[in-house]
């Protein structure tokens, strides 16, 4: 930390105000020095900050297809039980009507 500069003091300081941020659980992973984070963000295009940012709208929209897609199986499990219990009432009767022809 350089002397005479707000730089430490405001890395201290953080979004908290007086209390410092950084605070609570730390992060396991060592913090990138300013322009490789730069160089990451670009490379990434800025995604992080935007999942981030959107990270809510995007689960309710996957959790929305997922249950769709759950719906969906359950509907075709059905349909083909129904198909299947047909298709057994379909070969009982014709069963029965060869029998009864004989």
């Amino acid at each position: 930390m350089t002397r005479g500069t707000h730089e430490g003091t405001r890395m201290r300081r953080g979004r908290r105000g007086r209390r410092g941020g950084r605070r609570g659980r730390r992060r396991r992973r060592p913090r990138l020095c300013a322009r490789l984070q730069r160089m990451r963000d670009f490379e990434v295009g800025f995604a992080r900050t935007m999942a981030g940012r959107y990270r809510w709208q995007l689960t309710r929209e996957h959790n929305a297809m997922l249950r769709a897609r759950q719906r969906e199986a359950e509907q075709r499990e059905l349909e083909e039980k129904i198909q299947l219990e047909v298709d057994q009432k379909i070969e009982e009767g014709l069963g029965d009507e060869k029998q009864g022809d004989e």
